[in-house]
C-alpha cells in the first residue's frame, strides 16, 4: 500500500519527484548503473513495516562472490539451498464457496464433509496464529490465459522509450498510479533501481469520488492511467487478472471470517460489522494492483548470500516487509528473456518468495502456476483480533550465469478497506484475542494508519 510495494497497496508513499530514471534501460542485460546506486547500497523497494524483529524493506545487499564455488572451467554453480523449502497449504474454490456458505460445524450430512473439514483445519494452520500465513488457491477459472495474457506485458511495458515512460507516471499519486522505476527512496536516499512497476485499481478504472477525497487520497482516488497507443491490451488484461484475483479473494475473507467467529467464541451469524474482513475489502474502493518487471542482474555482479546467516539482509529483490493491508493475491511468477518469451527460472533452488514462520524460521514458499496465493496483511491481523497473523516475507533473486539475462514478471493485488473505514479488533468471547500490530490504535481510520506505517519508514 503505499506507493505501493509488493507489499502493501495503499499509497501516498514519498518519493523520489525528479523524472530521472536511474542510468538503466528496462530489461538490458548488464545495463550501466554509473548514475544509480552501487551495488553493494541497492536495496529492496517499497519499504514496509517490521515488527516482531524484522527489518524493514531497507535491507543492504550482501554478496553471494565470497561463499559460492564459481569454477573458471566449468562456470557459476548453483549453491546449494540454505533455507528448507515448504508448499503452500492449497485450497480448491469449491472447497472456499462452500466452507463460505456454511455457519458453524460442518453437518456430517454435509457432501464431502471430510474434506471440507481437513481445507477448513488446513487454512487455520496455515493463516493462523502457528502459520505462514500463505494459503494456495486452486480452480480460479480463466486464471491461465489471463496470467499469459498479462505478465508478458510487462517485457513490453519496460523496453518501451523512456519518454513513453514519462508519460505513463503520475507524480500527483506519489507514483502509486501508472509506471514506476527509480522513485522509490531506499536507505540514504538512494533509488531502487532492481523492479519496475505498474499501478492500477484492478477494479475500477474511475473512482466516483469528491474532489476533497481527490486531494486528501490522491494514490487511491486519482484514475488508472494506461499505455493506450503503444500496448492496448494492458488494460484488458490488468483488469481481468485483477477482477478474478479480487472476486476470489473475497470468498477467501468470507471463510476468514468464519474461522474468527469460530475461535473467538462468537456466534455463527453473529456480525462482526466493522471487523469483517469480507465487508472490508467488499467495494474494492482502495484496491491496488501491481505489475512488476524485475530486471536481469547485470552480468558482473552477484546477488546476496541467502547463507551468511543475515537474514536480515537476504532480499535483495524485496525486502523483509509486511503487507498492511487486508489481503494480498499473488500470481505465481513468470521468467522471461526480456522480449515476452517465457524461460526457465535459472535458479529455481534459490529464486523465489520467503516467509519467516511465527518461531523466526526462515522457509522459502511455492505454489503452482495455476495456483493464486493469498498472504495475510497487517488490517485482517487486527480485525481478527489476532486470529490471524501478517506474512513477514521478502523476494531472493536468482543468481548465477544463467540468471543475466532472465528476467523475472509477476502480478500482486492488494485488497484493503476504503481510507475512511474505522479498524477495530473483532469482540473476543474467549479471551484469546491478542493485537499486536505496530501502530494500531482502536478507531484509526486505514488511511491514518497507513500514514503511521509510512512514518516508520522515514
Amino acid at each position: 500500500m503505499k506507493r505501493l510495494g509488493v507489499r502493501s497497496g495503499t499509497a501516498g508513499r514519498q518519493q523520489q519527484t525528479q523524472s530521472t530514471r536511474v542510468g538503466v534501460k528496462a530489461c538490458v542485460p548488464g545495463r550501466s548503473t554509473s548514475s544509480g546506486p552501487s551495488s553493494s547500497h541497492r536495496l529492496a523497494s517499497s519499504k514496509r513495516v517490521a515488527t516482531s524483529g524484522l527489518r524493514t524493506g531497507n535491507v543492504g545487499r550482501s554478496r553471494m562472490a565470497a561463499s559460492q564455488a564459481v569454477s573458471e572451467s566449468s562456470g557459476a554453480q548453483q549453491q546449494a539451498p540454505a533455507y528448507p523449502t515448504v508448499k503452500a497449504f492449497v485450497a480448491t474454490v469449491e472447497d472456499l464457496r462452500r466452507l463460505s456458505e456454511l455457519k458453524g460445524e460442518i453437518p456430517d450430512s454435509e457432501p464431502n464433509a471430510a474434506g471440507l473439514r481437513a481445507t477448513l483445519e488446513g487454512l487455520h494452520e496455515a493463516l493462523g496464529r502457528e502459520g505462514l500465513g500463505i494459503i494456495a488457491v486452486r480452480g480460479v477459472e480463466g486464471l491461465a490465459e489471463a496470467r499469459q495474457n498479462l505478465l508478458p506485458l510487462a517485457d513490453r511495458l519496460a523496453n518501451l522509450q523512456q519518454s513513453e515512460l514519462e508519460q505513463l507516471e503520475d507524480a500527483a499519486s506519489s507514483y502509486s498510479i501508472g509506471w514506476s522505476h527509480g522513485k522509490e527512496t531506499l536507505e540514504g536516499g538512494v533509488p531502487d533501481t532492481f523492479k519496475g512497476s505498474f499501478y492500477a485499481n484492478p477494479v475500477h478504472n474511475k473512482l466516483e469520488v469528491t474532489q476533497e477525497e481527490l486531494e486528501s487520497h490522491p494514490s487511491y482516488c486519482r484514475p488508472n492511467i494506461w499505455p493506450a497507443q503503444s500496448i492496448p491490451e494492458l488494460r484488458p488484461a490488468f483488469m481481468t487478472l485483477g477482477t478474478l484475483i479480487v472476486e476470489h479473494g473475497k470468498i477467501l475473507a468470507k471463510v476468514c471470517d468464519n474461522l474468527v467467529r469460530k475461535e473467538l467464541g462468537l456466534a455463527s451469524e453473529e456480525d462482526l460489522g466493522v471487523s469483517s474482513i469480507e465487508r472490508a475489502i467488499e467495494d474494492s474502493f482502495a484496491a491496488k494492483a501491481r505489475l512488476l518487471h524485475y530486471f536481469p542482474p547485470p552480468e558482473n555482479e552477484s546477488l546476496p548470500e541467502s547463507s551468511s546467516g543475515e537474514d536480515d539482509k537476504m532480499g535483495n529483490w524485496c525486502g523483509w516487509h509486511l503487507d498492511h493491508g487486508s489481503l494480498t493475491g499473488l500470481t505465481g511468477a513468470m521468467f522471461t528473456d526480456c522480449h515476452e518469451s517465457q524461460v526457465d527460472n535459472p535458479d529455481p533452488e534459490n529464486c523465489g518468495l520467503y516467509v519467516r514462520s511465527r518461531k523466526g524460521d526462515v522457509v522459502r514458499v511455492t505454489y503452482a502456476k495455476d495456483c493464486v496465493a493469498y498472504q495475510v496483511g497487517e488490517v485482517s491481523e487486527i480485525m481478527s483480533n489476532g486470529v490471524l497473523k501478517a506474512t513477514p516475507h521478502c523476494v531472493v533473486g536468482a543468481s548465477g550465469e544463467k540468471a543475466a539475462r532472465v528476467a523475472r514478471n509477476t502480478f500482486a493485488v492488494f485488497m484493503q478497506p476504503k481510507w475512511d473505514l474505522a479498524l477495530r479488533a473483532a469482540e473476543d468471547k474467549k479471551g484469546v484475542g491478542l493485537v499486536e500490530t505496530k501502530g494500531y490504535t482502536p478507531g484509526i481510520t486505514f488511511g491514518d494508519f497507513t500514514t503511521v506505517k509510512l512514518d516508520e519508514y522515514y
